[in-house]
């Protein structure tokens, strides 16, 4: 079935008959540019003995026409950013009803209590939630994303049959803000090694692109430009390191207002901007 309107959009057939395969419904926040995006998609592109299908509370983002072209039912309920919808809640409802998944696992707060108690008030007994991060900044964070964590906090002994972490310390910080401490279970975040992996025409290539000599010294630091990357922390512990070992640092950064505004640089310090793709 397949429907399409201003509220949201619902684009998978259920299948006719129960399968021996297990049936995985992905709940998550959004499917933007993220971690715990470019996980999912990773485990759906990776794993292939069980049924994988995806709901998105907003919209496609970054990855949802990724999922649709390799075949990954998707739904797309379009709620507003940290607010439920009616609208959005039927849906739900509706692709529960239709697809009958044996599990739904839940990705960050808010899909972990929408997901969560949408998919215990339907009956579904095996519900994971997903941490991956080490807990909210309240000077960072939304009010509405603390209020979700706080909620699933509240019921995170009764809706979830398990929360898998991508650390210890994340499993750590959650537990010591309220959440139950007896059904965690840690799986760190997983790399394709056979893409991930040194290579000498490219780092020649971005050495030139930069103006960086071959034999100098490079700390690299990748991640999306957000408050929860600690931009802040990581140039002052720089700053630090060359105060005490007394040599200058050249900063490649493709935002480089936007580092001197959170930090202030040694002078002797050269900042340049460089094009990302």
């Amino acid at each position: 079935m397949t429907r399409i309107c201003s509220r949201w959009v619902w684009a998978w057939r259920a299948p006719p008959e129960r399968s021996s395969r297990i049936k995985v419904l992905h709940v998550i926040t959004g499917l933007h540019n993220g971690g715990a995006e470019a996980a999912l998609f990773r485990l759906c592109m990776a794993e292939h003995t069980h049924s994988h299908a995806v709901v998105s509370l907003s919209d496609e983002g970054k990855y949802g026409p990724l999922l649709r072209e390799a075949g990954v039912p998707l739904a797309c309920l379009s709620m507003p950013k940290g607010r439920l919808s009616l609208g959005g809640l039927a849906a739900f409802r509706r692709v529960l009803s239709a697809h009958r998944p044996d599990i739904v696992q839940c990705w960050m707060y808010h899909a972990n209590l929408v997901g969560g108690v949408l998919s215990r008030l339907a009956g579904i007994r095996l519900v994971v939630w997903g941490m991956h991060n080490s807990g909210l900044d309240p000077l960072v964070a939304p009010l509405a994303t603390r209020m979700a964590d706080r909620a699933c906090a509240l019921m995170s002994r009764v809706v979830p049959t398990q929360i898998v972490s991508c650390s210890q310390q994340a499993s750590r910080r959650h537990i010591s803000a309220g959440y139950s401490a007896s059904n965690w279970t840690i799986i760190p975040n997983g790399y394709d090694l056979a893409v991930f992996e040194p290579d000498a025409r490219a780092r020649s290539r971005l050495r030139r692109a930069w103006s960086i000599d071959e034999g100098q010294f490079v700390i690299g630091s990748v991640a999306r430009w957000h408050p929860d990357k600690d931009h802040r922390n990581l140039a002052a512990a720089l700053a630090k390191l060359s105060a005490r070992a007394e040599f200058p640092f050249n900063v490649f950064s493709p935002a480089p207002e936007s580092l001197l505004k959170i930090t202030t640089l040694p002078d002797c310090w050269t900042v340049t901007a460089f094009a990302t793709r």
